[in-house]
């Protein structure tokens, strides 16, 4: 009886299959990258990327024109030094595609030019036993077969696998679905797969990051048998999680929108003593062997689970144990932070009745299990109608009542507060798709509404 309710609520709120399945890909602007995390170390050491024969392939989608733009670099430590391959593209939209050992590098030439606003998938195939040959695939067509002559041999481990444009602060650029093989990946096998979803069990599949599940720059490699657990953005303030491309990552149930305090996107990741529980990073931590790598993994990522007696919403970040690097929720019955609980014995996470540990923390709960949506007019006790909605941009809002509201995006973001004298909510300039409203009384009493700008 449940599920044909909560397909009704669904179907109501205008959610199809496709749009239970997500797609996130990670917005890198300016100052901002993206590295895989070692098992020692913030930065990406300790790979065991074949050297002999290897493939790396990703998508990107350049937002402006900008120099080292869509750029993965994979080397030691110099960023002019590419060991084993560095690509990237200029403002005028020229690529340009280098290998080399992390002393000399060699360039190969005709690369192709690359458009802003639209999504591109690049596959890099590199040989490098005797036979010593780099293909390259532009959306799974092959541009790029070239007999290259540069040693990529080198005396340690690749240290840096990143994405971003890593030392000039001009990157403008969408990644999504970076793969990384120890094997070389046919032409059939590039052409065929690249929109396609992974098991992560393939054979030589070694890193598949997909960017989905995630608020805060944390994201946990598909693969779990990888050294590398983790990819973490670093060193920039100017990133966020966009609509991505390729393969949907399916939901396992509906996620749950918080804003205010802990905001974010909890993701449901699994069950827990029955229950979904809800994550808003995918922090893997019980492979870190130092206490600084667990610390640096702490990132103000949030988890909320039943510990069989309540829900409970706290920190979601690694601690050190004296010899491992264990999850805050490696120990659920006895967290170790608490932030937040809830009594409510529901089948999902509630939208209501959340008790705060710090009296100053402020919440607001939303989720398509959740009844406090209103799903036909947007009418709340009686006092307040919000009209049209949907709408392209221009709410009315009808009231007698003294209020204050406020709007947010679906990561939590507030794009909008005021005290209702004009009776309009215009969010116009912002991107289609699904907002929250706060409508806070003077009373004290506080109700959350979706809108949606279509």
């Amino acid at each position: 009886m449940r599920n044909i309710y909560l397909i009704y609520i669904l179907m109501l709120l205008g959610i199809t299959n496709s749009m239970l399945a997500q797609n996130n890909a990670i917005n890198l602007v300016n100052n901002s990258n993206y590295y895989l995390i070692g098992l020692n170390s913030f930065l990406g050491s300790q790979l065991n990327l074949d050297i002999n024969n290897f493939t790396i392939e990703y998508n990107f989608y350049l937002n402006n024109s900008s120099n080292y733009n869509g750029r993965f670099y994979a080397g030691y430590n110099n960023y002019n030094q590419p060991g084993p391959l560095d690509f990237y593209i200029d403002n005028t939209g020229a690529s340009f595609l280098r290998l080399g050992n992390d002393v000399t590098f060699e360039t190969i030439t005709g690369t192709p030019t690359f458009n802003t606003g639209q999504w591109y998938h690049v596959a890099f195939v590199v040989n490098n036993t005797a036979t010593k040959n780099i293909k390259m695939f532009v959306n799974g067509i092959s541009v790029i077969d070239f007999n290259f002559s540069q040693s990529l041999n080198i005396n340690y481990i690749v240290g840096i696998i990143a994405l971003g444009s890593l030392t000039n602060n001009a990157g403008d650029c969408k990644f999504d679905n970076l793969r990384l093989w120890n094997t070389l990946r046919t032409d059939m096998e590039i052409s065929n797969n690249y929109n396609n979803c992974l098991n992560n069990t393939e054979t030589s599949l070694i890193v598949n990051m997909d960017f989905d599940r995630s608020n805060l720059g944390i994201t946990r490699n598909r693969v779990a048998s990888s050294d590398h657990k983790n990819g973490i953005t670093y060193t920039g303030t100017n990133t966020m999680f966009s609509s991505g491309t390729g393969c949907s990552t399916p939901e396992i149930a509906p996620s749950l929108n918080v804003t205010g305090s802990y905001s974010g996107i909890y993701y449901v990741i699994g069950y827990l003593n029955g229950k979904p529980h809800y994550k808003t990073d995918e922090i893997v931590c019980n492979f870190f062997t130092s206490p600084t790598g667990c610390e640096q993994s702490y990132n103000k990522a949030f988890e909320i689970f039943w510990n069989t007696n309540e829900w409970v919403l706290k920190p979601a970040g690694c601690y050190w144990e004296f010899t491992s690097c264990e999850n805050e929720d490696s120990d659920p019955y006895n967290p170790t932070v608490i932030l937040a609980t809830n009594s409510s014995n529901t089948n999902f996470a509630p939208c209501s009745g959340w008790s705060f540990t710090d009296t100053n923390a402020n919440s607001m709960f939303s989720s398509t299990d959740c009844a406090a949506l209103s799903i036909n007019n947007f009418e709340f006790e009686k006092n307040i109608s919000v009209y049209p909605n949907p709408s392209s941009g221009i709410f009315n809002i009808n009231t007698d009542k003294e209020i204050e509201i406020r709007v947010f995006d679906v990561l939590g973001k507030e794009i909008i507060i005021k005290n209702i004298n004009s009776k309009t909510i215009d969010i116009s300039n912002y991107p289609k798709g699904v907002y929250y409203l706060e409508a806070s009384f003077k009373s004290g009493e506080k109700s959350l509404y979706k809108l949606v700008k279509k």
